[in-house]
């Protein structure tokens, strides 16, 4: 298996084809959505999750089995060392495939939040006596934030002020003031789009790959733009 973790992004209007590769359950959740950019955002998210798992495990997009985990983690079936996080927003869709735990998020930088509120429910003392004002900066920490904890399985039943990020050229998390020994990347997109990755693993590679849609619930790589994350 492939011990790359690799980061697919995928900026472009969903396409309605990509039903194609969703299973029956997956089709039922979209018709389900009462609002249809929330139901667009889910099939281009699952079905390019399903085409970049079927690309690791050499089978097609529809064959690949998802499962869920009580708090919402999802879960390949045909190999539990294999592990996936899917995220969307609206402009961008982001899917983390690895050999190790994962996860990733995404959110518009220029999101419209109350800061303080939102300050409250995500920074740790230490974060907050750092922090500027800035809603820019806070959303960046939320999505660190969401990442590491759909990787670690634990979602929203942690508070994210248990979780702490100091930023820099290598940002590292603390839980607990102990050093959490995961890999952890935050780029700001060309698109106006915070992406944040976590990996379970200090030393862990990690790549971007850009990618737009060619078909009935198929993608492939574009050429990479100035500007654009790496």
């Amino acid at each position: 298996m492939d011990a790359l973790s690799t980061l697919y992004l995928v900026s472009e209007a969903p396409d309605v084809r990509l039903t194609a590769t969703l299973n029956e359950a997956e089709r039922a959740r979209t018709e389900a959505y009462r609002d249809a950019r929330a139901a667009a955002q889910f099939v281009q998210g699952r079905s390019l999750l399903r085409w970049a798992l079927g690309g690791r495990l050499g089978m097609e997009p529809a064959a690949v089995r998802l499962e869920t985990e009580p708090k919402g983690r999802l879960r390949v079936a045909h190999d539990d060392a294999l592990s996936c996080s899917v995220a969307h927003t609206e402009g961008l869709v982001a899917v983390l495939v690895s050999p190790m735990r994962c996860g990733v998020d995404v959110e518009r930088s220029d999101r419209r939040v109350k800061p303080e509120r939102l300050a409250r429910r995500v920074l740790s003392a230490a974060e907050r006596q750092a922090w500027s004002g800035s809603a820019h900066d806070l959303l960046r920490l939320w999505t660190l934030k969401e990442a590491y904890l759909k990787g670690t399985g634990e979602g929203l039943s942690v508070p994210m002020t248990e979780v702490s990020f100091e930023l820099g050229s290598a940002i590292t998390g603390r839980r607990g003031g102990e050093l959490v020994p995961w890999r952890f990347k935050s780029e700001l997109t060309s698109t106006g789009h915070w992406v944040s990755a976590a990996v379970a693993a200090r030393e862990a590679a990690l790549t971007v790959r850009w990618c737009v849609g060619s078909g009935a619930g198929w993608f492939q790589e574009k050429p990479q733009k100035d500007g654009e994350i790496a």
